[in-house]
């Protein structure tokens, strides 16, 4: 969970203060790291940042932030992070910032790898931006998968940006004058922020709708508010299989743990029940993983292929595993040479989600439609080793939570870039190391 204010219009001094009493509030959705963007009133064109690990009172000590707020504002968007993906270091922290587009994003993602670059980047927020810059909004959210409000600036158009799906809220309210508006995660932070510092509602506030993206030009130099356009997204459809009721499952076709299915040996003759079978209640997936997995949320999944196995009636099927769901079981039934053909030749595979079998003693299993099955070209990055100080092996994310910033210059350290170590074992950026100076005076 995380959490977004913002406050956009003709803003005034009190905007300002309320903008920074919903950030303090905001702070009880997410301790983690805390950042802000602002656009200045005579210079729409350029983004300002400031970000930093910890509450709102790290970042409020941050001379970033308070560049931030030099000069009259026509936007403030703040973020408070809770880390669900990507070390706890400040360039982790929301806002991402690219040629277009700055913003903030509330969720998490299912389908990152899917998103252009999308393994390239340590936070799926950071990677959902990347893919609004280059390809725009409406195909970015058709494209991503997972829990998302979104809050950003798009610096071409000069408009703040909203949307929102079923898994996060996000509330708007109106000063009275219809001047100003003020967005939150929470209604209330939005109410005790104005009512703190004076300013006026024109109504309670209310919440963006489910699936709507709302688009506000803010003029350059006055700050006055354009017309909003609102427009729903529309998904790609999903086309659901039906399977066959009732399937026996033999003791040796079920066999040991591979480590990918997660089912051990069992008792001779186990049956799988679908889900359309009333019966047996006791063996019914829980109601919200079936809702999410069959439907929306269960296209264009990537599995890895693996083995094969066939059922009591000679069926044969795939056992595959998914690593954005790796509780869950999925199986696929071969049923016709171009899917045995594809899981043949093909380590990973992409398709969407037609239905669920339960099985006796061992839970449930999530069966794929082999008819939108298709072999999946994406690299999977291997693990990369980094060295610490004292040659202690690290992954790239406990490396660089390690050594956040360079001890010299105070800039973010990214691990794939060159940098030193000092004989204090300290770090240095790949800035710093190209001055004789600075490595002598640090003892690199």
């Amino acid at each position: 969970m995380c959490g977004i204010v913002g406050v956009f219009g003709e803003l005034t001094g009190k905007h300002e203060k309320a903008f920074k009493d919903m950030l303090i509030l905001d702070q009880l959705r997410g301790r983690d790291s805390t950042g802000i963007l602002s656009v200045k009133r005579h210079d729409p064109s350029v983004v300002h940042i400031a970000k930093q690990v910890g509450g709102p009172e790290e970042l409020f000590q941050d001379k970033r932030f308070d560049q931030c707020f030099a000069g009259q504002l026509n936007v403030l968007i703040g973020h408070n992070r809770w880390k669900t993906q990507g070390a706890v270091i400040r360039r982790n922290a929301h806002p991402f910032e690219f040629d277009e587009v700055a913003g903030v994003h509330n969720g998490t993602l299912k389908n990152q790898w899917k998103l252009e670059e999308g393994n390239t980047f340590q936070v799926d927020s950071e990677a959902l931006y990347n893919h609004i810059n280059m390809h725009g909004a409406r195909d970015a959210l058709r494209t991503a998968v997972g829990a998302i409000a979104l809050a950003w600036y798009n610096k071409k158009h000069e408009t703040v940006n909203l949307f929102r799906n079923k898994e996060r809220p996000l509330w708007l309210c109106n000063d009275k004058d219809r001047k100003v508006v003020f967005i939150a995660s929470e209604p209330w932070m939005i109410e005790g922020a104005m009512l703190r510092n004076g300013i006026d509602m024109y109504d309670f506030p209310y919440q963006l709708g489910e699936d709507y993206m709302m688009s506000i030009p803010v003029a350059k130099g006055t700050g006055v508010l354009g017309k909003a356009t609102v427009s729903k997204v529309e998904y790609p459809k999903v086309e659901m299989v039906a399977q066959n009721n009732t399937l026996g499952v033999t003791n040796k076709s079920v066999g040991k743990d591979d480590g990918k299915d997660g089912t051990n040996q069992v008792s001779s003759q186990l049956s799988l029940v679908s889900s359309n079978n009333s019966s047996g209640d006791q063996y019914k997936a829980d109601d919200q993983v079936r809702k999410d997995l069959v439907g929306t949320y269960g296209r264009d999944l990537c599995f890895e292929v693996g083995v094969e196995r066939k059922t009591a009636g000679g069926a044969s099927y795939r056992v595959l595993f998914c690593p954005t769901h790796p509780a869950e079981k999925f199986i696929v039934y071969v049923h016709s040479d171009r899917t045995a053909a594809i899981l043949e030749d093909s380590d990973w595979v992409t398709g969407d989600v037609a239905n669920y079998v339960t099985a006796m003693g061992v839970g449930w299993r999530f069966v794929i439609s082999p008819h939108t099955l298709q072999a999946c070209d994406i690299e999977v990055p291997k693990d990369v080793v980094y060295m610490d100080a004292h040659g202690k092996e690290l992954s790239k994310e406990a490396f660089e939570e390690k050594y956040p910033v360079c001890s010299f210059c105070n800039s973010d350290i990214d691990a794939d870039n060159d940098h030193k170590f000092t004989k204090n074992h300290d770090i240095l950026c790949d800035g710093c190391i190209k001055d004789p100076e600075i490595l002598d005076l640090a003892g690199a």
